[in-house]
């Protein structure tokens, strides 16, 4: 097993172009490591509090991740911090892909969706003044679990 601070479930991951992993899992929790998964750090999501189900990475380098209450959330930083915007409906989303033309599409509670225009608009995230984010925990020297 592969340890992240975080003891919970994991529902979905991906490799960056850079070598790096993401995971998406839940109560907003998403881990990035950068080292083939040796240590994790976990990524500023700001006040995502539901399961993350998906995760991919746009050709342009932005990594969008959709989850439960309609949260659509992107990176335009490597993933390490994430920009949330929830959909009018609130309505649960399971999967995010993009067309081989750049077009992004979700999939959920209520059908499938293109959603290009949605993701162009989210802005840039700005680091959360919540907390620091949790150091990178490493097999050798886990450290404790967050909340």
């Amino acid at each position: 097993r592969i340890q992240t601070q975080y003891p919970g479930s994991f529902w979905g991951g991906t490799f960056l172009t850079d070598g790096s992993i993401v995971v998406v899992g839940m109560r907003g929790n998403i881990w990035r490591s950068t080292d083939q998964g040796l240590t994790w750090a976990k990524a500023d999501t700001g006040k995502a509090d539901q399961s993350i189900a998906s995760v991919i990475q746009m050709p342009d380098g932005q990594i969008i991740a959709v989850g439960l209450s309609g949260g659509l959330l992107v990176s335009k930083d490597g993933g390490k911090t994430f920009a949330i915007k929830y959909r009018d409906d609130r309505k649960g989303l399971n999967s995010v892909v993009a067309a081989s033309d750049g077009k992004i599409f979700i999939a959920g509670e209520a059908g499938l969706h293109e959603v290009s225009a949605e993701i162009a608009a989210i802005p840039a995230a700005v680091p959360s003044a919540k907390a620091p984010a949790a150091p990178a925990a490493s097999p050798s020297a886990p450290a404790a679990a967050p909340r």
